[in-house]
């Protein structure tokens, strides 16, 4: 169940008792750096339980348009680092924001032409900040109007010190940041406002530094990366991606049930939030063995601020719906700038299915809404909602269908497929 085609259906019928073990898919986000990182490293990487997702691939693929090697045998990649070279070829991003906003700087940090597209929801994603950092930085830059395809003519960074808004996003941060040994000046990002998605910048910092690249910084306001460093080539295993685990967790919760997930890691890691916030829920979570034990019957509302983690609203509001009382998720502004404008879908499907849900401002509020009932709802396209219609619907009266769907390659290609694992009644239909 790994294809993404548009017109696609997916029935799941609730009810059923989850039970066993899944390991949970590689962090994507992980994957996309620690690819950024060996690609134009000096020497040989292999990079273990990589990221097959449809996001990570398109990483691949724009990398090697600009010269990476890299060669993908089952879950592992092997990297010869090389030094980028001119794009023959528009690089297509396909629908990943994370891939365009994170190899733009790489581009523009050389002395080539180069021209970025992308497909789907990705063309109606803005990536003004970015473009206004490398104008900044004395790189030439045309888009339409602040969106791709976007064009790019540069001689390399002109100057070592760019001042950029990170208010609405941290992409472009760790985009800069990674491009930065590839620049013969290194850089200095002067954050001129609060920066929201904090734990992803700390984990492009991360893996900077595993690769031999040491990044200094002050707080979340200063970052600055030395000239003269270099990418070392390094082998690695990618930890399992807490996102993709929280839609698991939610699904178990749902259903009232209790399942094992292998491949999480104890470390903090973005997202890794959830498992505090489940709790506050009332779930059981704790790992023995190696394994995240998941259970929880009765759960009680929370108040969240979803500001540093975006792509845990969805899988939040799957529980919030079974809890008692009211939860309050706030910051949910920057999900109108996801795949879609997550919180109106998010609003207008589980309203269909009896759940209670409204906008206060930038904050969300979620009643209990006892248990929801099946029927037909929309992915509006969108990966993360697309899951999380289908981990309620496990907890569902009746039958949900839900079109527009098989989107979750995106981010978790085999999302269904661990579903039906433990226990789950789906049946995907064209």
């Amino acid at each position: 169940m790994k294809e993404r085609r548009s017109g696609r259906s997916v029935l799941i019928r609730g009810g059923a008792s989850l039970s066993g073990e899944v390991r949970v898919p590689p962090s994507k986000s992980y994957s996309h750096r620690a690819l950024i990182c060996s690609a134009f490293s000096n020497g040989k990487s292999k990079i273990e339980n990589i990221s097959l997702c449809d996001d990570s691939m398109a990483t691949v693929s724009v990398l090697s348009g600009m010269g990476a090697k890299i060669e993908i045998e089952s879950e592992t990649a092997f990297v010869h680092g090389t030094l980028p070279i001119e794009p023959e070829n528009v690089l297509c991003c396909e629908e990943s924001a994370s891939t365009l906003r994170m190899c733009l700087p790489l581009a523009a940090s050389q002395d080539f032409f180069s021209v970025f597209t992308g497909e789907g929801s990705l063309l109606k994603r803005p990536v003004g900040p970015i473009l206004e950092a490398l104008s900044s930085l004395g790189v030439e830059v045309m888009s339409r109007g602040g969106y791709v395809p976007v064009a790019i003519e540069s001689k390399g960074f002109a100057s070592d010190g760019v001042r950029i808004s990170a208010s609405s996003g941290s992409q472009h941060v760790s985009g800069l940041l990674l491009s930065s040994p590839l620049s013969k000046n290194g850089i200095k990002i002067d954050i001129a406002d609060e920066m929201v998605s904090k734990p992803y910048v700390d984990l492009t910092v991360s893996v900077m530094r595993r690769f031999g690249v040491a990044v200094e910084r002050k707080g979340y306001k200063i970052f600055e990366v030395r000239p003269g460093q270099s990418y070392k080539g390094i082998n690695l295993e990618v930890p399992g991606d807490y996102s993709s685990a929280s839609f698991l967790i939610a699904a178990a919760l749902s259903a009232r049930s209790n399942i094992s997930l292998l491949g999480l890691p104890q470390e903090k890691m973005p997202d890794s939030q959830v498992l505090d916030l489940m709790r506050s829920f009332g779930a059981d979570l704790m790992f023995e063995s190696g394994k995240l034990l998941v259970s929880g019957k009765e759960l009680r509302s929370i108040e969240v601020d979803c500001k540093d983690m975006p792509d845990l609203v969805p899988p939040l509001v799957v529980v919030a719906l079974r809890a008692e009382g009211t939860t309050r998720i706030r910051g949910v502004s920057r999900l109108s700038t996801k795949e879609s404008s997550r919180v109106q879908a998010l609003i207008s499907e589980f309203s269909k299915m009896g759940g209670k849900l409204r906008l206060d401002g930038e904050d969300l509020i979620i009643n209990q809404s006892g248990r929801l009932r099946g029927c037909k709802v929309s992915s509006w396209g969108d990966h993360r909602i697309e899951m999380a219609l289908a981990s309620a619907a496990l907890g569902a009266e009746g039958e949900t269908v839900i079109v527009d769907a098989m989107k979750t390659s995106k981010s978790y290609p085999g999302f269904y497929d661990d579903l039906a694992h433990l226990g789950a009644e789906i049946d995907a239909r064209q």
